[in-house]
């Protein structure tokens, strides 16, 4: 298989590639390694010989035909660089690595970016591992093919472990190995950032508990919502007493009635609502019977005639006197 590590300068390709190095089965009896700065592991070492591509390929055409070995390349643009359009393809890679299957050859190649090495080369990879710096560490993405735009979906991403193991193989640029061994760490400036916020927070917090404008919105708020809830209450006793509107206006019979004539309110519960009491304003009588009528101008049908008489003689103008209930042992009827 034809593995390529990329990311940019100081993620660990060249440790991620000495990690798979040294876990695969054919090290370190069958493993060449090229262009991997002051090499103390194990297998064939070879270091390129300049930045001549012809005479880089030169070298892997010689010592790159081993069957069952692993080979690792540190930069494989130095070998094999994005071609021009009209160009050949490089003869090993098309007879060679193509096949490299078929004779138990594995190869791992590292580059910044998959458009820096041959396009023949790139498709052929059958494993892409990118490793991206961000301020949270190192992010590791793999797909099974080349991905040359450098998007993963995030089931194929995950943090990134530096294997801290492999620098003791090889020398690496002193600032990535620096770095890589005190751990990476997010930047100052984002602490630094955080901290502020938190901060700034906290004042804002402590100012608006203590502050009398706070309070107070937050108990007109309190009271809006109580005046809500009573309106609510009352809208629904007026709804209910609307259902039943006709029977809330008769006039109550005055066997049923205290000692004034009345309309029955709305709402029980709120009397305020009711019509004034029907009160007599004016009566007339004549030698058969006697007529009353109250405030609006309407005939008292159920008021008692001693009542009316007493009303036309001035006489208990506030109280609403009733006739007397017929007596059987009596002769004649009292009024």
């Amino acid at each position: 298989m034809l593995t390529l590590i990329t990311g940019s300068l100081g993620t660990g390709k060249t440790a991620l590639m000495v990690k798979l190095l040294t876990e695969h089965s054919s090290y370190p009896d069958s493993a060449v390694v090229v262009g991997v700065r002051e090499w103390q592991g194990g297998g064939a070492y070879y270091a390129l010989p300049g930045q001549d591509v012809l005479k880089n390929q030169a070298l892997i055409d010689e010592i790159g035909k081993l069957p069952g070995t692993v080979y690792v390349v540190d930069e494989a643009k130095k070998i094999w660089p994005s071609r021009i359009a009209g160009k050949p393809v490089p003869e090993f890679i098309d007879s060679h690595l193509a096949e490299s299957r078929s004779i138990a050859q594995d190869w791992i190649f590292t580059a910044q970016a998959p458009t820096q090495i041959d396009v023949a080369l790139r498709r052929l990879i059958g494993r892409h591992i990118h490793l991206e710096l961000t301020p949270f560490g190192v992010k590791y993405s793999e797909s099974g093919q080349i991905r040359e735009d450098l998007k993963f979906t995030r089931d194929e991403s995950r943090k990134y472990d530096f294997p801290k193991e492999s620098l003791k193989l090889y020398r690496s640029d002193d600032g990535v190995t620096d770095s890589h061994k005190k751990g990476l760490s997010l930047p100052k400036r984002l602490i630094y950032l955080g901290l502020l916020m938190v901060f700034l927070i906290s004042i804002v917090a402590y100012f608006a508990s203590n502050s009398t404008i706070f309070k107070s919105v937050v108990g007109m708020d309190g009271e809006k919502k109580e005046v809500q809830k009573t309106t609510e209450t009352k809208k629904e006793g007026i709804s209910q007493s609307q259902a039943t509107k006709t029977a809330s206006f008769d006039i109550l019979p005055i066997t049923h009635a205290p000692n004034h004539y009345y309309y029955a309110p709305r709402d029980p519960a709120i009397p305020e609502l009711a019509k004034a009491p029907r009160i007599p304003v004016a009566c007339v009588s004549s030698a058969t019977r006697c007529i009353c009528y109250d405030q609006y101008s309407q005939r008292i049908e159920e008021i008692s005639l001693k009542r009316c008489k007493d009303f036309i003689d001035n006489k208990n103008r506030l109280a609403f006197a009733r006739d007397q209930v017929k007596r059987p042992e009596k002769s004649q009827t009292t009024y």
